[in-house]
C-alpha cells in the first residue's frame, strides 16, 4: 500500500504532507500562508486534533490525530444533514475528500489572486501512520526544523508558519500541545530535543549530506 493510499481512520495519528506541482510555490506572501491556515481551520480542524505543523513555500507538513467517529459524523451531518456512510464502508473516503476540499478551496482562492489556472497541489496527498514512539518524537522535530533543513532560516523562532511557537510560548493556541509536552515531560526538554535535532541537521549541511 502506497503512502498516498493509506486510509485515514478515526483515532489514527498521521503525518500528512503534500507539495506544489512542479517548481511552483503554494504561498507567495504572508497573506497566502494565513489564508491556507484559515481554510485549514474551516475544513480540517473539526475532524482532527493538530499536534504539529509547518508551512514552507512549496510544501507543508502536519501531524494530526483524527477525531473519534462520533465527532466526525456529527461534523459531516452539520454540513449536510443527509450525510450517511455507504453500507459496509468506513470514514476513510470522507476524510480524504475533506482534505481535498481544503486543497481545492485554497487553489481557487490562490488562482483568483494571481490570475492563475489549473491544479496547484500534487494529486493524492501523502499520509503515513504514526505508530512508533521513536517516530512520534522524531516527527515533531522533523516538522518544526524543516525550514532550517531547506535553508529558509537558521532559527526556529524566526519561522512564523510553524507550530513550534505554540510549544515554546505560554499563549493559547489551536494546536493541541498537551500530548507532545506530556511525552517530552516539559517545554525545556522539548526545546532541548529540537536544539539537538537542529544541530544534527547543521552537521549534515556541513558534510553536504541530505
Amino acid at each position: 500500500m502506497s503512502i498516498s493510499e493509506y486510509p485515514l481512520e478515526p483515532e489514527l495519528i498521521s503525518h500528512i504532507y503534500n507539495r506544489a506541482n512542479g517548481n511552483e510555490k503554494l504561498y507567495l506572501n504572508e497573506n497566502h500562508y494565513y489564508e491556507f491556515m484559515y481554510k485549514y481551520t474551516k475544513y480540517i480542524e473539526p475532524i482532527v486534533d493538530t499536534y504539529a505543523y509547518c508551512l514552507l513555500p512549496n510544501h507543508f507538513h502536519f501531524m494530526v490525530k483524527i477525531k473519534s467517529e462520533e465527532e466526525i459524523i456529527s461534523f459531516f451531518k452539520k454540513q449536510n444533514p443527509m450525510f450517511s456512510l455507504p453500507e459496509g464502508q468506513g470514514l476513510s473516503g470522507s476524510l480524504s475528500r475533506q482534505f481535498g476540499r481544503l486543497f481545492s478551496s485554497y487553489t481557487q482562492w490562490f488562482n483568483g489572486k494571481i490570475d492563475r489556472k489549473g491544479s496547484l497541489f500534487i494529486p493524492n496527498f501523502k499520509r503515513k501512520p504514526v505508530e512508533d514512539p521513536h517516530y512520534f518524537t522524531q516527527l515533531v522535530a522533523y516538522i518544526h526544523t524543516n525550514p532550517i533543513k531547506h535553508g529558509l532560516t537558521d532559527d526556529l523562532h524566526k519561522w512564523t508558519f510553524s507550530s513550534y511557537h505554540a510549544y515554546t510560548s505560554l499563549k493559547k493556541s489551536k494546536v493541541n500541545t498537551n500530548i507532545i509536552l506530556d511525552f517530552f515531560g516539559s517545554r525545556d526538554e522539548l526545546e532541548k530535543f529540537h536544539k539537538n535535532y537542529n544541530e544534527y541537521l547543521m552537521d549534515l549541511k556541513g558534510l553536504e549530506l541530505e
